[in-house]
C-alpha cells in the first residue's frame, strides 16, 4: 500500500514515542503493545497518494485487548522472526526491542460490517537503545500523527541530533533534549 510507505516514518515515530511513554511502567513493552490505526479509503482519483486514506482512530493497545486479541495474535506470531532480524541488523548490544503497528483499512466505509469490513496490514520494526532512551516531546504522539496524516506530511525517522542544527532530524516532535513543561508543551533552555 503506497499510503503506508509514504507515512511509514510518521507512524514509526508515533509508535516509538508511545513505547517510550510506557516503558517505565510495562516491562518489555514492545512485546505487549502495538499501535493500531483505523483508516477509511477515500475514493477520489484526484487525491495524491498521501491523502487517499482518512484516519478514523489511533490506539496504542495491549495485545490482550479483548476485541482485537484474535488479530493481534496473528500479528505477534510473526514477531520472533522480526526480533531476530532486528538483533542481526543492530547487533545484540544496540538492540532494544521490536515494535509493531497495525493498519485496518476499510475500502467501503459506508458499508460497515464489524469484523469483516477491514483489511489488516502490519509492520514490525527494530528499535535501537539510543532511540529507546530518547525523551518524548510533551505533545501527545497520536495527536501529532493525526495532524501529519491529515496534512499529508512526510516525516523522516528520527536519527537523533544533527550537528549544527537546533533540533534533531524529526524537528523535535518525537522527542526533545530539553526540559518540557508537561501541561503547556513549552521548553525551558
Amino acid at each position: 500500500m503506497q499510503w503506508a510507505e509514504y507515512h511509514h516514518s510518521s507512524i514509526i515515530n508515533a509508535t516509538l514515542a508511545c513505547y517510550i511513554h510506557k516503558k517505565d511502567f510495562v516491562p518489555d513493552v514492545t512485546n505487549k503493545y502495538l499501535l493500531q490505526l483505523s483508516l477509511n479509503y477515500i475514493n477520489d482519483p484526484s487525491l495524491p497518494v498521501e491523502k487517499k486514506f482518512e484516519l478514523r482512530g489511533a490506539h496504542f493497545s495491549s495485545k490482550d485487548e479483548p476485541l482485537c486479541a484474535p488479530l493481534y495474535k496473528v500479528v505477534f506470531a510473526q514477531r520472533p522472526a522480526a526480533v531476530e532480524i532486528g538483533k542481526m541488523e543492530m547487533g545484540r548490544k544496540l538492540y532494544w526491542g521490536t515494535g509493531a503497528y497495525l493498519l485496518m483499512a476499510r475500502f467501503r466505509p459506508d458499508q460497515v460490517q464489524f469484523g469483516t469490513d477491514g483489511i489488516p496490514f502490519w509492520k514490525h520494526f527494530g528499535i535501537d537503545a539510543l532511540h529507546a532512551m530518547a525523551r518524548p516531546a510533551c505533545r501527545n504522539p497520536l495527536d501529532q500523527l493525526e495532524e501529519n496524516l491529515m496534512e499529508g506530511l512526510k516525516m523522516k525517522f528520527c536519527c537523533g541530533q544533527l550537528e549544527g542544527l537546533p533540533t534533531c532530524c524529526c524537528g523535535g516532535w518525537t522527542h526533545e533534549k530539553v526540559r518540557v513543561l508537561p501541561c503547556y508543551g513549552r521548553t525551558l533552555g
